[in-house]
């Protein structure tokens, strides 16, 4: 009998090697925020939720909106100074030690996610009786590269987007698997009106919060909740959870409700225009882009495309023969949903922006093993066969992916900064110009006098007011502009410069 408890409590530490893995690619893959051009939109991120936390209210990225993002990482900020030692006021503690407060959002983050991952994963073994399905669950990360890479150790939308997508697969595998989540919230509403009271159920609730913070964190989110809608039976319901939804997105947004005209327009450019961030002809997808990003994608994602054909193949198959027409329909929903997403995304690229749907996947292959007759034994093969796979896939990309050294930007009176260099005087620079400039002087007293040029707008600037080239050039004739070979051959800078290496130029 000991030896059987033994062996049952030893399962549960089975739960642990995956996180641990996660752990390991977190300590093995990051050094700096501002390396690789992390700081966007990480530093963003972390002077907007300065912002919030010093008090001032004001948030200068709507863009996502993010907003959800913002406060938590106000909410971080306000508490780790709080509880470290320093001489500093708050606004120039983080300004002095950016780097360390996004380790510590980063590492909360990462935390968060890892301990959902191992309690849902022990939740559904305990609820199946089956060691695989809770493992199967907690290797959604290694699903893909991309979302192994993105969705823990960031001050960005992408850990949050996905704690909210696997609470959302969750809480999906428990209503319609289990019957859980079942219960019926009564709301009564006393005077003269028609409507006495409305009962609404639980599952419904949870669905519209989850839909409200996913639309509040990244906007490209919207397909998951298309798939929402589409599964709700009754129209009744349907209204319903598209109040909550919103109601839900306005409350977490609250902080930029004075912004709503400047991001939803903001989201009508992205639609209308063919490019990147709302920019391109007004010709809403540029063909050739289009496909070469779709290729792109079914390179880089095999395990997520082959999923979506074995879920194509498997409802021609089964569409009229099975007998369990609700998980066949379900089944439809979600392999739509991820073919609309993938036709989203490549009319305006970026792989983290499969982040939302990636996860989505378990429940393909979770319908895979319930609708089919096979035995437990044969269903663990393929649980097994399937996460090899993955694991295989994430070696695979990792071994075929170049190494990329970037120069080490030296903090020099000479050097002038912009977008792509890996320096952390630009980074924050970078996170001011997107938090309405809030924090110029403080940055200019820690720092000191600090020259940029804006590769999109093609200006000089210091920390806060536009300066010419030729007032520049009165101060000093030796100014090193730190951009790389890429961006001068794209934005063409409309002033000589002499080549000293393949991130650096001397003006002349």
């Amino acid at each position: 009998m000991n030896n059987l408890n033994l062996m049952g409590n030893l399962k549960y530490f089975l739960f642990l090697i995956l996180p641990a893995l996660i752990i390991l690619n977190i300590s093995n893959n990051k050094s700096y925020f501002y390396e690789s051009v992390s700081y966007d939109p990480d530093y963003c991120y972390l002077l907007n939720g300065l912002n919030l936390a010093s008090f001032h209210l004001v948030i200068g990225h709507t863009d996502h909106p993010g907003t959800p993002v913002q406060l938590i990482s106000a909410l971080i900020i306000r508490t780790t100074y709080f509880l470290r030692i320093t001489d500093h006021d708050l606004v120039t503690d983080v300004l002095t030690f950016p780097e360390y407060y996004l380790k510590i959002i980063a590492t909360t983050f990462s935390i968060i996610n890892l301990t959902f991952l191992i309690l849902f994963g022990i939740i559904l073994y305990r609820l199946t009786n089956d060691l695989f399905y809770g493992l199967l669950f907690q290797a959604i990360p290694f699903y893909s590269t991309t979302v192994l890479k993105d969705s823990f150790y960031h001050d960005s939308p992408e850990p949050l987007l996905f704690l909210l997508i696997i609470i959302l697969l969750f809480a999906f595998v428990l209503h319609e698997y289990y019957n859980k989540l079942q219960k019926q919230i009564r709301l009564n509403f006393s005077g003269s009106a028609k409507i006495k009271c409305i009962e609404i159920d639980l599952f419904l609730i949870i669905l519209s919060i989850l839909a409200g913070l996913l639309l509040a964190t990244k906007i490209n989110s919207f397909p998951i909740i298309l798939f929402l809608i589409l599964f709700i039976n009754k129209f009744k319901n349907k209204i319903i959870f598209s109040v909550l939804t919103l109601l839900s997105f306005v409350l977490v947004t609250l902080p930029i409700i004075d912004q709503y005209t400047l991001f939803f327009d903001w989201v009508f450019r992205l639609f209308i225009h063919s490019g990147r961030y709302g920019a391109g002809s007004p010709d809403i997808v540029n063909i050739n882009s289009f496909f070469t990003n779709l290729n792109l994608i079914i390179k880089h994602e095999p395990i997520f495309i082959t999923t979506i054909l074995i879920s194509i193949l498997f409802l021609l198959l089964n569409y009229k023969s099975s007998s369990d027409r609700k998980k066949i329909r379900l089944l439809l929903l979600i392999t739509f949903i991820q073919i609309l997403s993938i036709i989203v995304i490549s009319k305006q690229f970026a792989f983290r922006y499969l982040i939302p749907i990636l996860p989505t996947i378990f429940i393909n292959i979770f319908i895979f093993l319930h609708i089919s007759k096979t035995t437990n034994r044969n269903k663990h093969i393929i649980i097994l066969f399937f996460l090899a796979a993955c694991y295989f896939q994430i070696i695979l990309q990792r071994l075929s992916k170049p190494s990329v050294t970037h120069e080490k930007v030296e903090n020099h009176k000479q050097n002038i900064y912009s977008y792509g260099c890996e320096s952390k005087i630009y980074a924050l620079h970078f996170g001011n110009e997107y938090s309405k400039r809030m924090f110029s002087k403080n940055l200019k007293k820690i720092y000191g006098e600090q020259f940029f040029y804006n590769i999109w707008g093609k200006k000089f600037t210091n920390w806060d007011t536009e300066i010419s080239l030729e007032s520049l050039k009165m101060k000093r004739k030796d100014w090193i502009l730190y951009i790389n070979d890429y961006r001068v051959t794209k934005f063409k800078p409309g002033f000589k410069l002499a080549r000293i290496s393949e991130e650096k130029y001397l003006i002349e």
